[in-house]
């Protein structure tokens, strides 16, 4: 339960992230381009040219939650075999106690019936 919790938190956070992506990386990669270039200018023409290229690759970057997630979910999955695997083995009759031999059911002085609209 509590890896099911983590994996619905770790959800909400990646697509949070999503969401607020193509804003991020435009706003980071536009001042770190301010602040790199020689003349701290950022000229329209640039400024277009790679909010272009951000949208080329948005539809690429939109797998990045998917893919998160599905790692996750395989690293459950890995420890959930593991444990498996790695536990001891059951015993045949586990319950500890053996069968009589004989009938397994006996009924005695039983009458049996069922309605007639009602067919067996």
């Amino acid at each position: 339960m509590v890896l099911l919790k983590k994996y619905s938190y770790m959800t909400a956070i990646n697509f949070f992230l999503f969401g607020c992506s193509s804003s991020m990386v435009a706003l980071a990669s536009f001042v770190t381009f301010v602040l790199i270039s020689d003349n701290h200018i950022l000229d329209p023409s640039t400024a277009f040219v790679s909010m272009a290229l951000f949208e080329c690759m948005q539809y690429p970057m939109s797998w990045i939650p998917d893919f998160i997630s599905n790692l996750v979910q395989t690293g459950v999955s890995f420890m959930r075999i593991r444990k498996f695997l790695l536990s001891s083995e059951v015993k045949e009759c586990s319950a500890g106690r053996q069968l009589k031999k004989g009938d397994a059911v006996s009924v005695k002085n039983v009458t049996l019936f069922w309605l007639s609209h009602r067919a067996p």
